[in-house]
């Protein structure tokens, strides 16, 4: 069985989408990288991915934001969101939850244990 999944990376760091890319790719996921929260719900609409990885700090609009305005658009509402960040506070993790983030992780984290969780999140989103 082959992968086709799309997988949208948001995220204002090119090292970090640059590593999420080369790791994702070789999954034989379909990749595209956003950088620009401002572009995040476009990009969202125009490439359709099956998974979102959000980072949480971003110039302009951030994370939060972006999840808050996705989960409220039709359009999008239904696509699970990996809030992917280095902020590890029980209180931003809350409010993310609150905010609609499918799932909350902390980086540093294994390569192999993001690919497990970013793979468990797209076969549940299978139908």
């Amino acid at each position: 069985m082959s992968k086709s999944e799309n997988i949208l990376i948001i995220d204002d760091d090119p090292s970090t989408t640059r590593l999420l890319e080369v790791l994702l790719s070789r999954e034989g996921y379909n990749i595209q990288s956003e950088n620009l929260g401002e572009n995040a719900i476009q990009t969202s609409k125009s490439f359709a991915p099956n998974l979102i990885i959000l980072d949480l700090m971003m110039p302009g609009v951030d994370g939060m934001t972006i999840c808050r305005d996705m989960k409220g658009d039709p359009e999008l509402e239904d696509i699970p969101i990996i809030m992917f960040t280095a902020v590890n506070q029980p209180e931003v993790k809350a409010e993310a939850t609150e905010a609609g983030i499918n799932e909350y992780i902390t980086k540093p984290i294994h390569p192999n244990d993001l690919k497990d969780r970013i793979r468990r999140w797209l076969e549940s989103g299978a139908s």
